[in-house]
């Protein structure tokens, strides 16, 4: 039966399911009695260890090779070699390492390993983690935990029109944002101190907005212009990256330290795409199973892109170059109108225009999804904000 382990004996017509252990033992443990079939008299393994490098049952279809932990036949099913726990994604929260018959867990420069194989980001008093979010008409902050499990939010900056990408600058303390009313991008302290417009026209729907903070450089992308652009971040030297085969770009995000951005497509030909900072070497990384890829983020430690579609009502993740594809979530019930994301540790949070909430979840499969904070207006693009989120 298909309800037997790789490892145990299935009994023929009928659902019994033996261990190794159990045959050829002259107890008749199947009900027709195949576990003792003529072939056990032969006891296979006292002969060259039956051919397994390791270990060896006896069985009435001829000696069975197993292996010890940690190692795995290989596709002669006589040899052991070691197995790769690390092929897995979720066999560590960042950095996987295989050894021979084990494997250990590492964290990225700024995180401390913790006992379950997490990893932790080293704060210090001066950089607790928040999350930094848009509603259209202002630009809020709520902490990350909160009493009861309840979040306060601040409002950072209020009399906005339509307020929807943001991102931030950890090294100057700074955020930015666009609106798509006022044709403006715009920055200002993390406290809502010095405004100041950076980029004021030429924008049509610019929705969304990245920091690069190795280069100083401010990356957007413009959903109805069909182009992405990018300036020095007080808003200098402004010039169009990228303007081909290009239909409604939506989220832009950046890794300097890889050399590379990364925006999602929802028009006619959805996308997932990559290209050099400077706009060369476009490669599309997704391009199946894909309509409404709305919100992005980035694991940079793991260098994997997370994305949710809004159509499909998936969560999923892939390595940068498009390879290891795997779903976290899926499902209406689960993600009913996702439209931003952001990750942090081992969770990964969105807004959804349903409910008009903050959300988040274990960043791989089979983690319970849980509401961080809902607002009565619609919530648009959020960060979450700390330094490991701008490694060097």
């Amino acid at each position: 039966p298909e309800t037997c382990a790789p490892d145990q004996f299935s009994c023929p017509n009928s659902t019994v399911c033996l261990s190794r252990s159990k045959l050829c033992d002259t107890v008749a443990d199947c009900p027709g009695a195949e576990d003792e079939a003529p072939r056990c008299i032969y006891q296979q393994c006292s002969t060259v260890n039956g051919g397994c490098s390791h270990n060896c049952s006896n069985s009435p279809q001829g000696s069975l090779c197993s292996c010890p932990q940690g190692l795995k036949l290989d596709v002669d099913n006589r040899t052991c070699i070691d197995k790769d726990e690390c092929a897995l994604p979720w066999s560590c929260s960042q950095k996987c390492v295989n050894a021979e018959k084990r494997y250990y867990c590492l964290c990225a420069d700024g995180y401390s390993p913790q006992a379950d194989k997490s990893c932790r980001a080293n704060t210090a008093t001066d950089s607790a983690p928040f999350i930094l979010y848009s509603n259209r008409v202002s630009i809020r902050k709520i902490q990350m935990r909160g009493k009861g499990g309840r979040v306060r939010y601040s409002e950072i900056i209020r009399g906005l029109r339509n307020a929807i990408g943001v991102d931030f600058d950890w090294q100057e303390r700074r955020m930015y944002w666009t609106d798509v009313l006022t044709d403006k991008i715009q920055r200002a302290k993390f406290d809502g101190s010095q405004i100041e417009t950076v980029i004021s026209g030429g924008l049509i729907s610019a929705e969304g907005i990245a920091v690069d903070w190795v280069g100083r450089n401010l990356y957007w992308l413009d959903m109805r212009a069909d182009k992405i652009e990018v300036s020095k971040l007080n808003g200098t030297q402004r010039s169009v990256l990228i303007n081909t085969d290009i239909d409604s770009p939506r989220a832009i995000q950046v890794d300097p330290t890889e050399g590379y951005i990364f925006w999602t497509d929802w028009g006619s030909r959805p996308r997932i795409e990559k290209a050099f900072m400077d706009g060369t070497n476009r490669t599309v990384i997704v391009n199946t199973k894909l309509v409404w890829p709305n919100g992005m983020t980035l694991d940079y430690p793991t260098k994997r892109i997370y994305w949710v579609d809004a159509k499909l009502h998936h969560l999923e993740f892939c390595d940068y170059d498009g390879k290891n594809r795997y779903p976290v979530l899926t499902g209406t019930s689960k993600l009913q109108h996702p439209f931003s994301s952001s990750l942090f540790e081992d969770q990964i949070y969105w807004t959804d225009w349903v409910g008009h909430a903050i959300r988040y979840t274990y960043k791989y499969p089979g983690g319970e999804i849980v509401e961080l904070h809902n607002s009565s207006s619609r919530l648009m693009d959020l960060h979450v904000v700390h330094p490991v989120k701008q490694p060097k």
